[in-house]
């Protein structure tokens, strides 16, 4: 028996599988590609010099005195731009962490 999209069962069976198709595509369409084992991942984006130098010893002083030390310099700097890389939002946070 040959597909005929005039009788009634195969123009429903046609809708369903493009219908199929469409949701497969666009779930393949929204999952990121995964980098290939062993590929180093991308990164995190690097301050600007003056701010990195505060940055790399904030984070040496915090590897050292741990989370308490953290959040203590993250209150008594709350207002001061030059800390904003304490606060997980910040563009920044993520070279940080990579230093701690």
């Amino acid at each position: 028996m040959n597909f005929d999209p005039a009788r009634p069962g195969d123009a429903t069976k046609n809708k369903r599988l493009d219908a199929q198709n469409a949701l497969s595509s666009a779930s393949a369409a929204s999952i990121a590609p995964a980098s290939p084992p062993g590929s180093p991942a991308a990164a995190p984006a690097a301050p600007p010099p003056e701010l990195r130098a505060i940055l790399e010893k904030t984070a040496a002083f915090v590897a050292k005195n741990g989370a308490a030390f953290e959040a203590k310099v993250r209150a008594s700097n709350a207002a001061n731009p030059k800390f904003a890389f304490l606060r997980p939002e910040n563009e920044f946070h993520a070279y940080y962490r990579a230093h701690v």
